[in-house]
């Protein structure tokens, strides 16, 4: 058994590293858990679990004994491989698998990608005892105040999305951040500006106009306007494939020097895209989808860090 790799870190990829121990280089798959601690040097020291099968031996690589412990414990559930247990990693650090366990969070586990209703309730139930301990108190924290939850889902409620799956995404979003405020919004004449310019589109109502800035700030309404990004504006619920057009070709010309340019940044560096939609691709998301969050994450925050933009990417798939 292969539990531990002390060398020098070769090469990295948000799915994979290459680990050179005394001239032998050992591949070794990783979670973006593991991947978003990896060391600035390439002195690495990885705690490792080695995957014995018919056809293949696969090293499984991290940087925090918690996080192995984790993944072994998944790999015990009936139903969970290595790569489902690598992918609910890559969507939430172990702290959050073990709250979720704690917690009877189905919602939260289910919501990674191969990991249906009855498998999310087995993993809660098999390991509910085994968690016990496996993290500090001082790490885990439990959702202590549900007001910014109510207000949330009443907000969703008026735009017009499902009770159902409108508390899935929350709750699991609670998890992660449990003092995430309700409203990250403006109260600038910009917005007012964006909204009026929206409204002079066929086809947008004041709802769906509303809509679209709970969905978007008014830089990135106007940044997706200007680059031609039919999928940012697309993905807003209401908004049809030739509405999103229709609103590029409409406000075109009339959203220049509404912004100003420091508050618009395009996307300079496709590098972190690249790698983004690589490692999404090895985790099993389809590409296309994956392409169109990709680039709306990046529309918003252009120099997001790769290993950032995957987990917020895995977030919204």
């Amino acid at each position: 058994m292969i539990t531990q790799l002390n060398g020098r870190l070769v090469s990295k990829t948000p799915t994979t590293i290459v680990v050179d121990c005394n001239g032998v280089g050992y591949e070794v798959h990783i979670s973006l858990n593991t991947y978003g601690q990896l060391p600035e040097d390439e002195r690495i020291c990885i705690y490792t679990h080695l995957q014995v099968r018919e056809d293949a031996q696969n090293l499984y690589g991290f940087m925090q004994k918690v996080e192995r412990s984790v993944f072994r414990l998944l790999l015990s559930v009936s139903g969970i491989g290595a790569n489902t247990a690598r992918t609910v990693l890559s969507s939430m650090n172990p702290q959050e698998v073990v709250q979720a366990i704690q917690t009877d969070n189905v919602a939260a586990i289910q919501a990674v990608k191969g990991i249906g209703a009855k498998t999310a309730q087995r993993v809660i139930v098999d390991l509910r005892d085994k968690v016990t301990g496996l993290v500090g108190d001082e790490e885990i924290a439990l959702v202590s105040n549900n007001t910014q939850r109510d207000e949330a889902l009443s907000a969703l409620r008026v735009l017009g999305y499902p009770m159902k799956q409108t508390q899935k995404v929350v709750d699991a979003l609670l998890q992660v951040e449990p003092d995430m405020p309700v409203v990250y919004g403006f109260m600038q004449k910009v917005e007012r500006s964006v909204f009026r310019l929206l409204l002079s589109v066929s086809g947008i109502g004041a709802n769906t106009a509303r809509t679209v800035l709970s969905s978007m700030n008014p830089q990135e309404v106007v940044q997706a306007i200007q680059t031609d990004n039919v999928a940012a504006i697309q993905a807003v619920k209401g908004i049809g494939a030739k509405t999103a057009q229709r609103v590029i070709v409409d406000l075109r010309d009339k959203v220049t020097g509404l912004v100003g340019d420091e508050e618009i940044a395009l996307v300079s560096n496709n590098t972190q895209r690249d790698e983004a939609l690589s490692a999404l691709g090895v985790l099993g998301y389809p590409m296309k989808q994956t392409q169109k969050v990709v680039d709306a994450l990046l529309q918003v925050e252009p120099d997001m860090p790769v290993d950032r933009l995957i987990k917020n990417a895995l977030n919204k798939l």
